[in-house]
């Protein structure tokens, strides 16, 4: 999914892929080599994919506040570039809804991937 929300728009900026490594490092504890080796994986997944759910169903399994995080995460990669994207935004609002995730947290995650990225605007 994190790899899906940086291809909705038709581009896949190097600054996106360095977002999803560095979230990988962060979140699971990897080092680089292993966190690049994980996103070739999830870039050759995303290629096939023709739906969400595979991915979703996955992330349900984690708790609220996990998929809080998530959400998260996939607004710091749809802002990584530094260019605001709307189809990239109503992806990761789409997903962000079909994680059961409530439109407040859904934004509180958006206002922190920004202070991560050092953007405090919400757009």
């Amino acid at each position: 999914l994190l790899v899906q929300v940086a291809l909705v728009d038709g581009v896949y900026a190097e600054a996106e892929q360095t977002a999803i490594q560095a979230i990988l490092v962060r979140t699971f504890g990897l080092g680089e080599a292993a966190a690049w080796s994980l996103l070739d994986a999830a870039e050759a997944e995303a290629a096939d994919a023709t739906d969400n759910y595979r991915f979703t169903s996955k992330v349900m399994a984690l708790s609220e506040a996990e998929r809080i995080d998530f959400v998260s995460a996939l607004f710091e990669v749809a802002n990584a570039d530094g260019e605001a994207c709307a189809f990239e935004d109503a992806y990761a609002r789409k997903i962000a809804g079909l994680l059961h995730v409530t439109d407040r947290d859904r934004a509180e995650a958006r206002a922190a991937a920004n202070a991560r990225l050092g953007d405090k605007s919400e757009g």
